[in-house]
């Protein structure tokens, strides 16, 4: 019976040291919760987000990753655009008529080096407002040396296969020695600002299958023609409020108005609204649109 006893004795001390096991765990808990800790440390999700860290415009230029707060700052513009086009479906011919070639191919190839002086500048100027990200003129692109610009090069692409965790980025790739076509030049910083806009108009986290669809082009389109206006005119020391004969068009079928006074028009009305997106959906602008006169 002694054996018996003892056997007892020790189950009963299994079962206190049991007890206070669970006690101090549960105090454990509660203080982990009380610290702000809703969970334990998931290491998979440590790496996942050491990689958005780590694949961002400021380690690796030209990608933006989720941690980019240049990917989607322009979004509002877009959806005032979209809500638009509900009422006003010209806005889609304006769109096409404006996004043609030789609307922004219009400096002189023998003018490059200043061209590029100027362009730079402006996008430096562009790109302040990012600068608390770390954003510099080398990193928000990545300058490539294609010599495919429109096929391999002045792109932004969604990617989510970087790495083993699949890191959504989006990347922005402008060629280094800028584009030439008939004689004309643009301006390499003129393509970086135009693919950044582009990063701004995205959402994040959109599939690789995105399609930005209609308006994807206007904003773009319209900042980079006045941008070009605005060099040529520094260039040839052309005061900024006259209007340069390009010699062409742009026709939309309900209205047709020269390109260097349409490039006065939409800098007036971004200075005016302080957005481009305003700007193109501002009364003054969609009257233009409807085909009214308001030269």
């Amino acid at each position: 019976m002694l054996g018996a006893s003892e056997g007892s004795e020790q189950c009963t001390h299994q079962r206190i040291e049991l007890i206070i096991y669970f006690i101090e765990a549960v105090k454990l808990v509660r203080v982990w919760y009380a610290s702000g800790m809703e969970k334990i440390p998931d290491p998979i999700e440590e790496d996942k987000a050491r990689l958005q860290v780590e694949s961002n415009f400021d380690k690796k230029p030209g990608r933006h990753t989720l941690n980019s707060d240049i990917v989607a700052a322009r979004l509002e513009e877009m959806q005032l655009l979209k809500d638009k086009l509900i009422e006003h479906p010209e806005l889609r011919d304006f769109e096409s008529a404006l996004y043609q070639p030789k609307n922004i191919y219009l400096i002189p190839v023998d003018k490059k080096e200043q061209s590029e002086e100027i362009a730079e500048r402006l996008f430096e100027g562009y790109i302040k407002k990012f600068e608390d990200m770390g954003a510099t003129v080398n990193n928000v692109v990545a300058w490539v040396n294609t010599r495919m610009p429109g096929v391999a090069s002045n792109k932004m692409h969604i990617y989510d296969v970087e790495n083993k965790w699949n890191t959504w980025t989006l990347h922005a790739i402008v060629e280094d020695e800028g584009t030439v076509r008939e004689d004309k030049y643009l301006p390499k910083y003129v393509a970086a600002y135009h693919e950044l806009m582009h990063v701004e108009e995205t959402p994040k986290g959109v599939p690789t299958s995105y399609q930005q669809g209609d308006m994807a082009e206007i904003l773009t389109t319209i900042k980079t023609i006045t941008l070009i206006d605005q060099i040529y005119k520094e260039i040839f020391s052309i005061n900024f409020s006259d209007e340069v004969d390009y010699k062409q068009e742009v026709d939309w079928g309900k209205g047709k108005i020269r390109l260097g006074w349409l490039a006065n028009f939409y800098r007036n009305l971004e200075q005016k609204y302080n957005s481009v997106g305003r700007a193109v959906v501002s009364e003054e602008s969609l009257k233009l649109i409807q085909g009214w006169v308001i030269e």
